[in-house]
């Protein structure tokens, strides 16, 4: 990541539209900044980042099903409150604004 002030802006601004993110990370790191996202920015609309680290679920966990499922959980913990928050703010149902389709009228694909 080369701009980690410009990521964060970024994230703020997805978390005024219904969008989940989810954050893999796989190896060693670092994984500082993505932390930071996790739990640190505050101009966010909603919590719309999870970070989850593989390489500490895969050290805890010996059996692949038991891995699997824990992944599972831990990347997807997040999405009922997230998406709690995505309908309180009222953001399902609305017609996406500017700048989303390559024809710059909002239409998605």
């Amino acid at each position: 990541m080369s701009d980690p002030e410009r990521t964060a802006a970024a994230i703020a601004q997805a978390s005024q539209h219904p969008l989940s993110i989810v954050m893999v990370g796989v190896g060693d790191g670092p994984w500082g900044e993505m932390e930071r996202y996790d739990d640190e920015l505050p101009a966010r609309v909603f919590d719309n980042f999870q970070f989850v680290r593989f390489d500490h679920l895969a050290h805890q966990e010996e059996q692949n099903e038991a891995l699997d499922a824990r992944f599972a959980l831990d990347a997807m913990m997040e999405i009922p409150d997230q998406f709690a928050a995505i309908r309180k703010l009222g953001y399902l149902g609305r017609k996406p604004t500017g700048g989303g389709g390559a024809g710059g009228d909002g239409a998605i694909g």
